[in-house]
């Protein structure tokens, strides 16, 4: 029972704290000093000293052996830590978030961190398919939190819809494997696939239906669109959060899944292989194809900047595709390494790209980046690092996840991500080059924010320091998959 106390204090701490802030707001008349801000940042700063007391507990089971706690979750939960902190401090420099609204906007980060924990650590579809909807439906109301804006009202409409579809595929799939296993636990589905077997229909339905189903979560194809409609509508700092925090938990349920539900250890250690004779990777290899494809082609065409960087943050999902089908230690740190490169770039690039929104008058396309330079390039830099071009760590989770694609002989798909990059790159360049050109002349004329450039500097230093030290972050995240209990 105290283990049990004190493996959920995390994600308790979160929802007390996030019921804190919306019971002050009810309670607020007019004092001059509000707390919403350092309330929220000392929240997650206290959640990610309680998941330090996780890490001493050590592997295994608990909440009635409805959640497990081991590296692969807790490296999760850490990003997903990292996020919200960004989130929130992004949010308090943004103008697209009225100030009305930045308590319940803080309340929701806090809310969603929680209950994404919770997430990535689940292992009984019970408990997966209640998370996975409620994370997001909640998710969803953080792009509605705008300004009064029709479109920022349409990304949650739409967002609440995918819910529903992504609930639904989800939870008919897991009724099919009851009705084979009488199982919800995945361990126990998994060896009751390989003791009694699965009529191969229903395993193919069953499969496909899960992964579809978390696409509309994961954002690749074939629900990618809805994607790219709700990041351009909704507010900067809001597309920044719910892109990296849907592709971490989505992404983290998905490898769970795949490895513990529907494969097993190989011969050697550190691969797995299909538990049945229905070969599962070329329906993964299709999806990562049409993702990258797809949203290369989108993205090449695009010359409005909100328009392009949805485009450029849902291609992020079809290069962990790539990852997931090695089916190795390898893949799956990739995948890690990937999510934890992102939280940074994205944070960073959109942290950048709100300080020029937010003081352009309207009408006005130009001569942005060179009223305040230092910002231009961080913009810059921290766009270069999303694309994956060198030396920056875009480049090297790229890099690390074709290559293991390539490594198991997924050539074309390879090839595919290699040409995507390609198009990405052309369409960037295209888009950024008049901007470059302002950076010349470096008439700075916007007010100095000391606070947002202490926070682009926040997000630069840990990039540069992973690109120095890329190999034994990466050796890093690899033991956090081993300590994975499959």
């Amino acid at each position: 029972m105290l283990k049990d106390i004190v493996l959920f204090l995390p994600e308790t701490y979160l929802i007390l704290t996030s019921i804190g802030l919306i019971l002050g707001e009810v309670g607020y008349h007019g004092e001059r000093v509000r707390m919403i801000l350092a309330t929220a940042i000392l929240a997650v700063l206290g959640a990610a000293a309680q998941l330090l007391l996780n890490y001493s507990v050590g592997a295994g089971r608990f909440g009635h052996l409805n959640f497990i706690n081991d590296g692969f979750a807790l490296f999760l939960k850490t990003l997903l830590l990292v996020s919200a902190g960004i989130a929130l401090f992004a949010d308090r420099k943004s103008h697209e978030v009225s100030l009305e609204n930045r308590t319940e906007h803080a309340a929701l980060i806090l809310g969603v961190t929680a209950l994404g924990m919770l997430l990535v650590s689940a292992v009984s579809w019970i408990w997966i398919i209640a998370l996975l909807f409620a994370t997001q439906i909640l998710g969803s109301l953080i792009l509605s939190m705008k300004k009064i804006d029709r479109r920022a009202i349409e990304a949650a409409f739409k967002g609440n819809i995918s819910a529903i579809y992504s609930t639904i595929l989800v939870s008919l799939a897991v009724i099919l494997f009851f009705s084979a296993t009488g199982e919800f636990d995945l361990y126990r589905i998994h060896a009751a696939l390989i003791e009694k077997g699965v009529s191969p229909r229903l395993y193919a339905a069953g499969f496909s239906m899960i992964v579809v189903g978390l696409g509309f979560f994961g954002t690749y194809f074939p629900s990618q669109l809805w994607a790219k409609d709700a990041y351009e509508g909704a507010s900067l700092p809001a597309t920044a959060f719910a892109s990296s925090f849907f592709r971490i938990t989505s992404f983290g349920v998905l490898v769970r899944v795949m490895i513990v539900q529907f494969s097993k250890e190989s011969t050697d250690k550190g691969f797995w292989v299909p538990i049945t004779a229905m070969n599962w990777l070329p329906v993964l290899a299709v999806l990562a194809g049409l993702t990258l494809a797809l949203s290369a082609l989108y993205v090449f065409g695009q010359t409005k900047t909100r328009k392009l960087l949805a485009g450029i943050l849902v291609i992020q999902s079809g290069f962990y595709l790539l990852g997931l089908l090695a089916l190795d230690q390898v893949g799956f740190a990739s995948i890690l390494f990937g999510l934890a490169t992102e939280v940074f770039m994205i944070g960073g690039l959109f942290a950048s790209l709100s300080f020029f929104e937010d003081r352009r008058e309207e009408g006005d396309r130009g001569s942005q980046l060179s009223r305040s330079a230092p910002e231009g390039i961080a913009l810059l830099f921290f766009l270069i690092a999303v694309v994956g071009l060198p030396p920056l760590p875009g480049f090297i989770a790229k890099f690390t996840l074709i290559s293991s694609a390539a490594r198991h002989q997924w050539n074309g798909l390879a090839l595919i991500s290699l040409l995507s990059l390609v198009l990405i790159s052309i369409a960037v360049f295209k888009w950024v080059y008049p901007w470059v050109y302002e950076l010349r002349q470096r008439s700075e004329s916007f007010a100095l924010s000391w606070s947002h450039r202490f926070l682009l500097m926040g997000l630069v230093v840990p990039l540069i320091l992973i690109s120095i030290f890329a190999e034994p972050m990466l050796a890093w995240v690899g033991s956090s998959v081993a300590f994975l209990q499959w």
